[in-house]
């Protein structure tokens, strides 16, 4: 029994280590084809980016509304996602971090809930 244990604990984390995430970068990256589909310059796949970018951000803020986040009631979900990108842009030295704590840091430090 407990070499099976064993067994699963080492493929949980032989998974977990191999687990592929989206990170700062990412954001960036979708950040541009955000612009991209702004200017009207955008291809599908700048389409789904910026997709991908928005549901991100308002994934993140809407998880977290009301406890750690507390935006205004007029902000809008174009202000929640430029909130992301611009302290992405603002903090390179933070791209290699996961795109989803990044977007927290970026919220909770945007809009912190009063205490």
């Amino acid at each position: 029994m407990k070499k099976v244990a064993i067994a699963i604990a080492l493929s949980v984390i032989s998974f977990h280590s191999m687990a592929d995430y989206y990170g700062g970068n990412d954001i960036a990256k979708w950040s541009d084809s955000r612009l991209k589909a702004k200017a009207g310059t955008a291809d599908n796949t700048d389409f789904v980016n910026a997709g991908i970018l928005r549901g991100l951000a308002i994934g993140v803020h809407d998880a977290f509304e009301g406890s750690t986040i507390c935006s205004p009631q007029q902000a809008t979900n174009g202000q929640i996602v430029d909130t992301v990108t611009v302290y992405v842009a603002n903090h390179p030295e933070k791209r290699t971090e996961n795109a989803s704590t990044l977007a927290y840091e970026a919220l909770s430090k945007a809009y912190p809930c009063r205490k």
